[in-house]
């Protein structure tokens, strides 16, 4: 499994309502200036709430911390400390490939320091490395969890790796660096995937 891009490409459409408006204009991918000044410093309340697949999810096999278990994702909670997104993403955990019977829930927590960046036709897009700070698990009235690999971040597929966000159109645009999309020089992408989103 690639952890990486296999949980976040699985919501292929992954709509995030923004809590203050959309971040910007035109709903495919642009292109990026990563390095260029803007006038209005970034707006991290618009990437704030509680975020959803916006339309079901794959059941998705080998879950990061038991693969014998099946996983889809919840909810992306954002929050905003000071100048830093903390961002959890919680899994329910499930026994049966149809995601039927339910073993619990896990949830990462990411801690993201984000820099404003600069995408052709959008306003308010970050930049940003995510650190995990902690994980939480429980049956969450589930049979419960046995776990082979205590939590680590893996789950987020953010730890470690350079990604662009975005909100724009009530949608929470994610886009991981190791893909198909094209890279600066410092290993940022340079566009926004506009296949990949959350909804409030």
């Amino acid at each position: 499994m690639n952890v990486t891009h296999t949980f976040l490409a699985s919501l292929v459409a992954l709509s995030l309502t923004a809590c203050g408006g959309g971040g910007g204009s035109g709903g495919s991918g642009s292109g990026a200036n990563a390095s260029a000044p803007t006038d209005a410093p970034l707006s991290l309340t618009e990437f704030a709430g509680i975020w959803k697949p916006n339309t079901p999810v794959a059941c998705l096999a080998n879950f990061p911390y038991n693969n014998a278990y099946r996983y889809h994702l919840r909810d992306v909670n954002v929050t905003v400390e000071g100048a830093s997104l903390r961002i959890a993403f919680a899994a329910l955990v499930f026994d049966d490939a149809a995601c039927m019977v339910k073993r619990g829930l896990v949830t990462d927590t990411i801690l993201v320091s984000p820099v404003k960046t600069v995408l052709d036709g959008r306003d308010n897009v970050m930049k940003g490395t995510g650190a995990w700070t902690a994980s939480s698990s429980g049956a969450d009235g589930g049979l419960g969890l046995v776990l082979n690999k205590l939590p680590d971040g893996t789950l987020s597929e953010i730890v470690g790796k350079k990604f662009l966000a975005d909100v724009k159109d009530a949608k929470l645009f994610l886009s991981i660096a190791g893909g198909a999309l094209p890279l600066d020089g410092t290993g940022y992408p340079t566009q926004i995937d506009g296949t990949k989103f959350l909804v409030r």
